[in-house]
Order: C-alpha cells, then structure tokens, then sequence
C-alpha cells in the first residue's frame, strides 16, 4: 500500500510528540527534521498546484498571540525568560501553520485520531514493559507516580503519560460507540492500569468525563430526547462513581484512594480535607491572581510567573493552571487574544453538530476535555497542541467537507485558493 508523504509526516510527527518525551534531545531533534520536510513539501506542493498558503482567522489569533508574546519582552521581569518561550512559541506555531496547511491539501487528518489512539496505547505498553506487572502495582499501591524518580519512560513525567493515555482511552469509547469496534475495548485494560500508575488526576477525570461526552454525543447522534439523555448521563456518571469506589476499597488500593479523594475534595472546594498538593496548587492560582490585579493589562511577560511563584510560594516554576498562568504573563490582553482562537473553534464545531458527524463529536469532546483541563495545568506551550490545533481547525472549517464535495485535485485546489 502506498503510503503518502502527509500521512508519513503525520505519523512521524505523533510519533516523536507521544512516544519520545520532552525530556529527550531526539525529540527536538525529530521535530526540527519534521518541520523541515513539510516545509520542503509544502511549497513543492503549493508551487506545483499555484495554490496560496492556507490562512484564517484561527491561524491568525495564533500568530498575534506569537507576536504579543515576543512584545512582551519590552515590559518583562525577566527577558530571557520571555526570549526563551518565544523561541518555543515560535516553532509550535510555525509547525500550526505547516500542520494545518498539510491537513488542507491532503486531508487524512481524521488519522490524528488513529494516531493519537495508537501511539498512546504503544506508550502504556511500553511502559507495562519497562517496569513489568510488580512494578506497575507497586507503584499503584506504595501511591509513588510511575516513572518519578527513575529519569521518566522515554523522557516523560507522569503527568504526560496520564494525560496521553487518558485521550486515547476516550478515544477507544469513541470507536468503540461510533465506530462499533468492540475488539478496540482490549485496550483500555493497559490504558487505564497506566492512568491509575500515573497518578495522574486529571488523566483520571478525562478518562471518567470523556466517557460520559462520547455517551452523551451518541444519543445526540440518535436524536434521544433531551431529558431522557441527561436521565441516562446521570446514572453513567452514577455507575462509574460507584465502580471506581468499589475498586479503591480493595486491599493496596490506600494511596490510590488518598489521590482519588483529594481530586473530589478539590472539585468540591473542601480546603480543609484536600490534600497537601491540592491545597499547594490552591496557593499558587492564589498567589497569580492578586499578580495580575496588579498588573491586569499586560501582565509581567511571557513565562514570568515563575518569578511570582517562587517569590510567595518559594517554588521556582509555573502556576499549574494555564488561565491564571496566561493572565499573569500576557495580562487581559494577552489572554482575549489566546483563548479567542478556542472561542472561534468552539463556536465553529457547535455549528456543526447538528451534521451528526462522529469526527466533529471526538473533536467537539476533546475541545471540551482541553478547556476544563486547564484549570489544573500549563498547555500553552505543550508542543501537543501542534496536531491539536491543526485537528480543530481543520474539523471546524470543514476541511472533510471541501474533501468530499471536491471532484479531482484540481477542483480541491482551487476551493483553498478561495479559501485562502
């Protein structure tokens, strides 16, 4: 089977970002000769059809984000801070761009998916593999996150590898609902054991809610009845709550249940009874949001929080929640413009629901996962947002549309002339 130039550079891409973790020199490495080839490719492309460059206005909210960001070194506590996460804004942004414009030529980006699912699931194996089944449970019932202090599976923290497996199992609900792939379920058994050894909450909450999104997309797909929906989300979010507690009682299941609660007692705003992290976290959105009453307009500079965390909470990094992170740095300005680019991409697919596409749904979920996540982590330099983004736009302008109404490459391309 022949295999396409974009489908290769897909692969290569989700690859690096998903398997080779940010603590690897290779990573970059990849990513550099990545960015490179679909440099190369694309304008070979563009120069051989006489297409334009694929630009709207996601990209562009994108781009001014990029720009604000390097501005800001003008007004920063600490420029090489800001110089050096503009270079890292920088090539993500740039990898956007080349990402969506490869999305808009070829299509095939609905394998983001596959992708995201396959090499998500490799990781947790690989990661069964690296410490085996005793280290596995070991590290579930003694309540220390895989991979801490062992220089982390393949570069990773723990977090990372939650998180990824976490999407790929929300992933395998959607081809197990929408796609009727019941032999897709196998892989949620070392998906789930690799969330749990993670010890990563918020890796354990997308998994939970984005079980109950895809259920929910479904009976939207099946035109149920709204109250008879939410009947049925209610008790799915009843069961799920009533399974996962029955599994924490059993014996060696202490510190994972210690987690578990210190996640419900942080959603339920109980202070008094959340755990020693929580509570450490709480200080810290504390601490950035009487910074940016401070300085509201324009912030202090791009990756200057660390300066105010470490000031008050003596911890010399970021404020692990990306909202009050970007209204510290970028201040209000800063922020419409970031968050605008998911205001355009959220409303652009709740346009689309009413096609009862699965694609939209997934993308639609992961949209959703990705907004509420925030409140509890930094992602607006997490180098997934490369395939992610170029995902959502390309789902939210209907890239599977114009491929589909499209009769011949030559149709296709003067349809992104326009576009353009």
């Amino acid at each position: 089977m022949k295999i396409s130039m974009s489908r290769f550079l897909l692969a290569a891409l989700m690859f690096v970002l998903v398997i080779l973790g940010e603590g690897m020199t290779l990573r970059s490495y990849g990513l550099y000769f990545i960015c490179g080839v679909m440099i190369i490719y694309i304008l070979a492309t563009m120069h051989k059809n006489e297409e334009k460059f694929f630009v709207n206005t996601e990209l562009v909210l994108l781009l001014v984000f990029l720009i604000y960001s390097g501005v800001s070194y003008l007004w920063s506590l600490d420029t090489a801070l800001t110089l050096y996460r503009t270079k890292v804004l920088f090539f993500l942004t740039a990898l956007t761009f080349l990402l969506t414009n490869l999305f808009a030529r070829d299509g095939e980006y609905d394998r983001f998916i596959v992708l995201y699912w396959a090499m998500a699931l490799l990781l947790s194996i690989l990661a069964i593999m690296r410490y085996g089944v005793s280290g596995i449970k070991n590290f579930i019932v003694s309540g220390i996150r895989l991979g801490k202090g062992d220089a982390l599976l393949l570069g990773h923290n723990p977090n990372t590898i939650g998180m990824d497996c976490a999407f790929a199992g929300v992933i395998t609900f959607y081809y197990f609902f929408f796609k009727r792939k019941k032999a897709a379920l196998w892989a949620l058994l070392p998906i789930a054991i690799i969330v749990v050894a993670s010890g990563s909450r918020k890796g354990l909450f997308v998994l939970l809610f984005g079980m109950m999104l895809i259920v929910f997309f479904l009976q939207m797909q099946k035109e149920k009845a709204a109250l008879s929906t939410l009947f049925k989300m209610l008790l799915i979010a009843a069961g799920l709550i009533a399974i996962v507690n029955l599994i924490l009682q059993f014996p060696g299941m202490e510190k994972a249940r210690e987690q578990y609660m210190g996640l419900v007692n942080s959603l339920l705003g109980n202070e008094e009874e959340a755990d020693v992290s929580t509570q450490i976290r709480g200080n810290m959105v504390h601490v950035g949001w009487e910074q940016f009453l401070r300085t509201p307009v324009l912030g202090i500079g791009l990756d200057n929080a660390k300066i105010i965390n470490l000031q008050y909470n003596n911890f010399y990094g970021y404020l692990h929640n990306n909202y009050i992170e970007v209204l510290v740095n970028g201040g209000i300005v800063g922020f419409v413009i970031y968050y605008s680019f998911f205001i355009v991409v959220l409303k652009k697919h709740i346009n689309r629901l009413n096609e009862k596409n699965p694609l939209v749904y997934i993308s639609f979920t992961m949209l959703i996962l990705r907004l509420i996540t925030d409140w509890g982590r930094i992602s607006y330099f997490d180098y997934m947002n490369i395939p992610l983004f170029a995902f959502w736009v390309a789902v939210a302008n209907k890239f599977d549309l114009h491929k589909e109404n499209s009769i011949g490459s030559e149709i296709g391309s003067k349809y992104l002339r326009l576009r353009s």
